[in-house]
């Protein structure tokens, strides 16, 4: 248990730094109609607005952080969506599959590009 409480706040401290990395083109983002979007992107995008867009609109500030200008790797994001961070809360597999989160993760990326 003890290791997994120091995974947790490496973790946790790495997702902060990628956070400080973030473009400073936040204000002026706009989203952009993705081209090509695969079916595991078209999915992940409603899961993404079923789970996440209530805090994070269409990956921007919200409630919580933006998501899409910054440079936080995938499974950062993933260990996010399980574990909370701040006043995110976590979701269990129970609430999101694995599969579930990967397809959002995809989505995101797509967001990204």
């Amino acid at each position: 248990m003890r290791i997994m409480g120091g995974r947790a706040v490496f973790l946790s401290v790495i997702i902060l730094m990628c956070m400080g990395c973030s473009s400073s083109k936040k204000e002026a983002y706009t989203v952009k109609p993705l081209a090509n979007m695969t079916e595991q992107v078209q999915e992940g995008k409603v899961l993404f607005h079923k789970f996440c867009n209530s805090c994070h609109p269409d990956g921007t500030a919200g409630l919580g952080a933006p998501i899409v200008t910054t440079s936080v790797p995938g499974f950062v994001i993933k260990f996010q969506i399980r574990n909370g961070l701040g006043t995110m809360p976590a979701f269990s597999e129970e609430e999101i599959s694995d599969e579930e989160v990967d397809k959002i993760v995809d989505y995101l990326k797509a967001l990204r590009e």
